[in-house]
């Protein structure tokens, strides 16, 4: 392991619910990912972190979803995008080819964010989107009392599979409270499909979430 690996596990600790990849995937996406995803497949497979908060994914059971959230948002070149993680709380992070990391979905606010400039070394890149994450980034906060709810959630509802989420109801889109109470496991596709249906995808920066932050 590298020193940005070391630091990811030392948030993330033991990984959970592990599907290798078979050689076909490998060799299918070893031309479109970096090297140092691929090998983290190879050693730890698709898997999941912290119950359920973060999972590393198989890109291709989330690229129609992906082709359609960036075509609702008037995005080209779907093609070239694949989702490598995602999150309880219905985050999917976007790799470009030959580019980097360069979306986060945001699915319960209908954005896509566009991400700093990555590095020109990919694989450098890779690390530091690992190295960069944190439970508390990932988590979501109850807007009532401030309080981080993954925890709470994994009690009250059971973790999330790979293929759930953690919904509002109503949804945020649809003028729904971002509260404990208000959340329940849902199917994490057909959540995607009506957010996006509900509310046409952003696109915003990184600058123009913290202008709301401040706002």
């Amino acid at each position: 392991m590298n020193k940005y690996i070391d630091s990811f596990f030392d948030e993330f600790e033991a990984v959970e619910n592990q599907v290798f990849p078979d050689q076909q995937t490998i060799k299918e996406y070893s031309a479109k990912l970096p090297e140092n995803l691929i090998s983290f497949w190879g050693s730890y497979g698709f898997c999941s972190f912290l119950s359920g908060l973060f999972w590393i994914v198989n890109p291709k059971q989330y690229k129609g979803e992906l082709c359609e959230w960036l075509d609702k948002a008037g995005l080209e070149g779907a093609d070239n995008y694949h989702v490598i993680a995602k999150s309880a709380f219905g985050d999917l992070f976007v790799w470009k080819e030959d580019y980097g990391l360069i979306y986060e979905i945001n699915s319960m606010n209908s954005w896509i964010i566009l991400q700093d400039p990555p590095s020109s070394d990919l694989n450098k890149e890779f690390n530091l989107f690992l190295a960069s994450l944190s439970p508390d980034i990932l988590d979501v906060e109850d807007e009532s009392t401030g309080e981080e709810m993954h925890e709470q959630l994994c009690e009250k509802l059971g973790p999330t599979s790979e293929f759930e989420v953690y919904s509002f109801t109503p949804s945020l889109v649809a003028g729904g409270g971002q509260n404990l109470n208000s959340l329940n496991k849902s199917d994490l596709f057909l959540y995607l499909s009506l957010i996006k249906d509900l509310k046409s995808p952003s696109v915003i920066t990184e600058d123009d979430l913290s202008n709301m932050a401040f706002s």
